[in-house]
């Protein structure tokens, strides 16, 4: 049965039963397309591992990686790089991808954000809050340190997509080809683009309302 996001149903197996088990979640019509999900993935696993990629997938995101690293070499005003704030990060967060940052179509995902936000308090906010985890930093800081964060991920997002341009026009150029390899890159590439363009548009609205 065929993947959907949106979909209520799955499949199970009935122990007592010997038997897999599927449910629609919703009544169907006759010849209607019944629909399962295979979980919250988004579409680099769906692509990875089932070989298809879902359109406005809600479960997709867009992932920078050495994020961090790009945001110390623009120089944010007020943030600490310091080892000692890097290695709570390394701590809290899967040492590979301490520094990827997140997007998502809502924006920034949450645990970016917090990671943001562990380099933009001020050493009060952060000595109070780091003994309580990342989900500490779960919570929005002051206002001026949250426009911050805001201004630094749209600043972060809005350089990717400019630099996304001749990717897109590759990805462009392999829609000519007539093989389903290239269709699937020039889809997944499509679908990452409009999560980034969707996150970018959110944030500019959350800069927008903190900085009023």
């Amino acid at each position: 049965m065929n993947h959907s996001s949106n979909a209520g149903g799955g499949v199970s197996y009935a122990y007592f039963r010997s038997a897999i088990v599927a449910t629609a979640g919703k009544s169907f019509q006759e010849g209607e397309q019944v629909f399962i999900t295979y979980g919250n993935q988004s579409n680099d696993r769906l692509l990875q591992f089932y070989g298809f990629v879902e359109e406005d997938n809600p479960n997709d995101t867009f992932v920078i990686c050495n994020a961090v690293s790009k945001i110390r070499r623009q120089g944010i005003p007020g943030a600490d790089f310091t080892s000692p704030r890097l290695q709570w990060l390394q701590a809290q967060r899967k040492r590979r991808d301490a520094e990827e940052i997140v997007f998502t179509s809502r924006g920034l995902a949450p645990a970016s954000a917090a990671a943001l936000r562990a380099l933009v308090a001020s050493d009060d906010e952060f000595e109070s809050r780091q003994a309580g985890g990342q989900d500490a930093l779960g919570q929005p800081l002051g206002g001026s340190s949250e426009l911050l964060i805001r201004q630094v991920a749209l600043s972060l997002a809005e350089d990717e997509l400019s630099s996304s341009e001749g990717a897109a026009d590759s990805s462009e150029e392999a829609t000519a080809d007539s093989s389903l390899t290239a269709a699937l890159i020039h889809q997944f590439w499509h679908q990452k683009r409009k999560v980034l363009m969707k996150a970018i548009s959110r944030l500019r609205q959350g800069v927008e309302r903190l900085e009023t």
